[in-house]
């Protein structure tokens, strides 16, 4: 077997380890010391299977290297039980103390989520971290330390559709307020290199806002910035109507598409690979760095990049081993996010897609016409669809037909509405009549996303 193939089954039978494990335990319950055992019990069982698979078949290769698939199997729970079921039992105690006095002094330690007349936001007191729903107004802003004091009580699943408490668990959140007293203490308590990058999202959002309308203002910050507060629902409910919810803020299932859009349109104006790779891996880095440098966002990023050098050096095909060691890394750092985070699933399985089916369909098309990069925004994003569509059924129950055309039509506007925003807030910062120029024209293709979404919904 040769050594490549040797380290993909490796870092598969890890991550099917964690995969079993989460599904044996849920982060966001809590007393499991029961489940605890039983996962220990059954990693342990399972590493004297691959043991006894070292010892019996040790001159024989194929069997020997089973052992190993094996041992990485029980590992992967064992990696599982060991970050996630001792973390919560180890904090109960804790947690039984915070609920009981009613009260927790802590640092909003991300940005504000702010929608209609609501606000959310994580508190992190140092040894728990909280959410807390709470009315828009006050508003209070990330890095400022306020003493919260209401009914602390543990997250409850309201659907049997969507696990609400293992959704919060995977970002260490076990616990939930809502609508609590907030007394503000201080400000620029936080990180102050995030501090500086909310700032300077916040200003180029407002820019958006004094020169674009609705729903263009919260589109155009959702697809550049990444923003958090969302377009209006009626509108939200069209994307998800034509399977394009994912364009409505910045996220890993298209932040791979986008960079490959960009690329392929600066090939077809005869712009070199060298320079378009560099144009579109400055653009990943960019959106990194405009949206806060999220966990999520940066996951994306890096399989963002892998599918650029993929592109650039001519082996797409063979860069699903680097994907999948990028995934194992991930997956190492939170076991959590294998099971539990919808974005990391839908990275994973887009750029799977672009890796495995891109180089199919550009053989198959070689002889099509291309025209200003179309064929190829195309089959890019032909590729990601046809890979996240079972978990796109899987997580909302159902699939939009025409999702593969609605993203067709629009995906060439996107790249496009993004730069002409990005440039109109940037040069916006030193003279706002200067957004306008750039924003205008952003409009233009902003409104006929909205249009084409409207259209097919």
């Amino acid at each position: 077997m040769p050594k490549s193939k040797i380290f993909l089954y490796l870092l598969l039978s890890f991550l099917a380890g964690v995969l079993v494990a989460s599904v044996l335990v849920l982060p966001g319950r809590t007393r499991l010391h029961e489940t605890s055992d039983i996962l220990k019990f059954i990693s342990g069982f399972v590493t004297i299977i691959g043991i006894s698979f070292l010892v019996l078949f040790w001159r024989k290769n194929r069997g020997f290297l089973y052992g190993f698939f094996i041992l990485m199997f029980a590992f992967g729970i064992f990696w599982y039980q060991r970050n996630v079921d001792l973390n919560i039992i180890q904090e109960n105690n804790l947690i039984d103390k915070i609920i009981s006095n009613g009260e927790i002094r802590g640092i909003i330690a991300d940005e504000p989520e702010f929608k209609n007349d609501r606000a959310k936001y994580v508190l992190n007191s140092g040894k728990m971290k909280i959410l807390i729903q709470a009315p828009r107004y006050p508003e209070y802003g990330y890095g400022n330390e306020v003493l919260i004091k209401g009914k602390i009580e543990y997250p409850k699943n309201f659907s049997e559709d969507f696990d609400w408490k293992s959704y919060l668990a995977k970002d260490d959140i076990y616990l939930t307020v809502y609508n609590p007293q907030i007394e503000f203490l201080a400000q620029n308590k936080g990180n102050k290199i995030y501090g500086t990058l909310y700032k300077f999202k916040n200003r180029m959002e407002s820019i958006f806002k004094e020169n674009l309308a609705e729903p263009h203002t919260s589109l155009l910050a959702g697809i550049t910035l990444g923003s958090k507060s969302g377009i209006p629902e009626d509108v939200y409910e069209k994307f998800k109507e034509t399977g394009t919810a994912h364009i409505v803020a910045l996220s890993g299932y298209n932040i791979s598409v986008i960079a490959l859009a960009i690329m392929f349109v600066l090939g077809y104006f005869t712009v070199s690979r060298d320079i378009s790779f560099w144009i579109s891996l400055l653009t990943i880095v960019m959106f990194v760095l405009m949206t806060g440098a999220s966990p999520s966002v940066m996951r994306a990023a890096v399989m963002g990049i892998l599918v650029l050098i993929a592109r650039r050096e001519g082996r797409m095909y063979t860069a699903k081993n680097a994907l999948v060691f990028a995934g194992a890394i991930m997956v190492f750092l939170n076991p959590k996010i294998l099971r539990f985070d919808a974005g990391f699933q839908l990275s994973f399985l887009a750029t799977l897609g672009l890796i495995l089916i891109y180089p199919k369909l550009e053989e198959k098309l070689k002889n099509t016409p291309e025209l200003f990069g179309i064929k190829k925004a195309f089959m890019a994003t032909l590729s990601a669809q046809i890979f996240v569509l079972p978990l796109i059924f899987y997580q909302f129950g159902t699939i939009s037909w025409i999702s593969s055309i609605v993203n067709i039509l629009i995906l060439p506007a996107v790249p496009i509405a993004m730069f002409l925003g990005f440039l109109g807030a940037f040069l916006g910062l030193i003279w706002i009549p200067i957004a306008k120029i750039f924003l205008w024209p952003a409009w233009l293709f902003l409104e006929y996303i909205l249009e084409i979404v409207r259209l097919f919904s």
